[in-house]
C-alpha cells in the first residue's frame, strides 16, 4: 500500500520508532538545547530510589514540567517528542497547592531518556564549546522557565527579571549572557539570585531571542514597542 510513496525524514523517524519506543539523540540540535535550558529552570529531572512495603528497592526516573502557560508546555512537549521520538506524550492538569491553581503538566518516565538529560544538566562544562545558535536556545529555555516581564510603573520601561534558587545554574546563565555581551544588574536576596534587565538592556535581550515563547510575556514587550513607535530592530541598531 505504501510502495512508491515518499515520506519526510521526520515522518520516517517516527515510523521507525513506534509507540512505546524512543531514540537518544546523537548530536545537539536547537530543540535539544531548548529542552536542556528548560531543565535548568522549571522542569525537574529526577532519579530516585524507593522501597516497597516488602523492602524491595526500585528506582524511578522522571522528567517533568508543570507550568501555568499552555503554549510553553506545548512547545516543550513537542520538542521532547521530536528529539527523543516519543509518541503522544500526555498533557495533564495538576493542582498546585502552593498557588491553589490547576497547572499543565507533561512527563517522561523512560529511564534512558531521563538519564541522558540528567547527565547533561549535571555536568554543564560542555555548554562552553557550543555554537552560539545552541547557546541562544539554552538561554531561551532558561528564560521561558524562570523569567518575568513587566513595565516599570514609574519609568515606563520594560523590565526582565530572572530568578534562581539553585546556586549552580545562575553561573551558567551569567556565562551565557556575558557571551552575548548583554548588560544587566545582578542581585542576591537571601538564597535567591536575580538578574535584572531594564529599558534598552531588556530590549537587547528580547532582540537576541527574537520573541518570547509565552505569549502573555511577549505581548508586554510588543505593546511597549508599539507605544514607543517602532519595531524592535529600530532600537537595537539592526
Amino acid at each position: 500500500m505504501l510502495k512508491g510513496r515518499k515520506f519526510s525524514e521526520e515522518t520516517l523517524t517516527k515510523m521507525r520508532y513506534a509507540k512505546g519506543c524512543y531514540k537518544i539523540p546523537e548530536k545537539m540540535t536547537k530543540e535539544l538545547a531548548y529542552i536542556i535550558g528548560v531543565c535548568l529552570g522549571d522542569a525537574s529531572v529526577l532519579k530516585a530510589t524507593y522501597f516497597n512495603k516488602n523492602g524491595y528497592k526500585y528506582e524511578k526516573y522522571v522528567l517533568s514540567l508543570t507550568v501555568k502557560d499552555k503554549d510553553f508546555l506545548l512547545k516543550f512537549k513537542n520538542y521532547l517528542e521530536k528529539v527523543f521520538c516519543l509518541s503522544n506524550l500526555k498533557i495533564s492538569r495538576v493542582f498546585v497547592k502552593k498557588f491553589k491553581k490547576y497547572y499543565y503538566n507533561v512527563r517522561v518516565q523512560k529511564k534512558e531518556v531521563v538519564e541522558f538529560v540528567l547527565n547533561k544538566v549535571t555536568n554543564l562544562n560542555w555548554i562552553e564549546n557550543l555554537p552560539k545558535e545552541y547557546k541562544k536556545e539554552i538561554l531561551r529555555g532558561m528564560f521561558d522557565s524562570d523569567g518575568s516581564v513587566s513595565i516599570d510603573k514609574h519609568k515606563g520601561k520594560p523590565v526582565l527579571v530572572i530568578r534562581f534558587g539553585n546556586y549552580k545554574y545562575p553561573e551558567t546563565f551569567e556565562k551565557l549572557i556575558n557571551f552575548f555581551e548583554l548588560k544587566y544588574r545582578k542581585y542576591k536576596k537571601e538564597k535567591i539570585i536575580l538578574f535584572h534587565f531594564v529599558g534598552e538592556k531588556a530590549l537587547h535581550f528580547y532582540n537576541l531571542l527574537g520573541e518570547f515563547t509565552i505569549k502573555r510575556k511577549d505581548k508586554i514587550v510588543k505593546d511597549y514597542l508599539k507605544l514607543r513607535g517602532g519595531g524592535k530592530n529600530e532600537f537595537m541598531g539592526n
